[in-house]
C-alpha cells in the first residue's frame, strides 16, 4: 500500500511539474507574442524620424537629393514604454543607418529636372523589443528604399525589404516602386494616369495654356550618374 501510495505521488508530482513546465513555456510564447506587436510601432515612429530629418537636411541646403552622399547621423529612438502598465513592462527602441549607394542600383526614370534631381536613400531600420531587465523579447529590421527630391514632400518611400531568411536569400534589390511610366501617357497630361509613379515636369503659358514637356529621366547604374545631354528648362 506504502509502495503504491508513494507511486500515485510521484506520478501527481511528475504531472504537476509537466503542467507547470507547459505553462511557464506557453507565458513564454505569449509575451513574445504581445512583444512583436510593439515591433510596429517602433518601426514606424523610426521611419518618420528618418523621412523628417532627411526633409529637413535637404530643404535647408545640407544634403544634394541627387547625390545624397553626406549623410546625418540619425540619433537612435531612444527607448520608450511601449505597454500601459505601471511599473513598464516592455520597451521599444531603434536604430537608424543611412546609405547613399542606393541611387546607383537599378532605380529608373528619376526625374533629373533641376527643380526637382530626384534620387534615392536606403535607410536600415532596426527595432528592438526589450523587458523592464533589459532582456530582448523580440527584434526586426527592414530597409527602407527613399526616393529624394528638391522640391517637397523632398522625401517618400520608394520600397521595402526586412531582413528575413526570404529577403535575404533572393540577393536582389530592394524593391522600389517609383520611376514607372504609364503606357500611352503624354507628356502634358491634365492628370497623371493612376499606374504612373514617375515625377513629370510640365511648362504651361499662363496665356495660351501651351504645354511643354520639361522632364529629363536618367536610369541609375553601379557606374557614376549620366549627365543627360539635353538642356533643363528654367521656370
Amino acid at each position: 500500500m506504502l509502495a503504491n501510495a508513494l507511486f500515485v505521488i510521484a506520478v501527481i508530482g511528475l504531472a504537476a511539474t509537466t503542467m507547470l513546465s507547459a505553462g511557464m513555456a506557453m507565458t513564454r510564447a505569449s509575451v513574445h507574442r504581445i512583444a512583436q506587436r510593439y515591433l510596429v510601432t517602433g518601426y514606424q515612429q523610426a521611419a518618420m524620424l528618418a523621412r523628417t530629418t532627411l526633409a529637413g537636411d535637404i530643404a535647408g541646403g545640407r544634403i544634394d537629393p541627387r547625390s545624397p552622399t553626406q549623410l546625418p547621423a540619425i540619433a537612435p529612438l531612444a527607448p520608450q514604454c511601449a505597454t500601459a502598465s505601471v511599473p513598464c513592462a516592455m520597451y521599444v527602441a531603434a536604430t537608424i543607418a543611412l546609405d547613399g549607394s542606393a541611387g546607383r542600383l537599378g532605380a529608373v526614370n528619376l526625374e533629373s529636372n533641376g527643380s526637382v534631381n530626384e534620387g534615392r536613400l536606403w535607410a536600415l531600420v532596426t527595432v528592438n523589443v526589450t523587458a523592464a531587465d533589459g532582456t530582448m523579447l523580440a527584434t526586426r529590421a527592414q530597409t527602407l528604399t527613399l526616393r529624394t527630391f528638391a522640391t517637397p514632400p523632398y522625401v517618400t518611400v520608394a520600397g521595402a525589404r526586412d531582413a528575413s531568411f526570404d529577403g535575404i536569400a533572393q540577393a536582389s534589390n530592394l524593391g522600389d516602386d517609383g520611376g514607372i511610366e504609364a503606357t500611352g501617357a503624354t507628356a502634358c497630361s491634365a492628370l497623371p494616369a493612376p499606374d504612373e509613379t514617375v515625377v513629370r515636369v510640365q511648362y504651361r503659358n499662363a496665356q495660351t495654356g501651351a504645354c511643354v514637356d520639361g522632364s529629363r529621366w536618367r536610369n541609375a547604374t553601379p557606374a557614376p550618374y549620366a549627365t543627360s545631354a539635353a538642356v533643363n528648362w528654367s521656370p
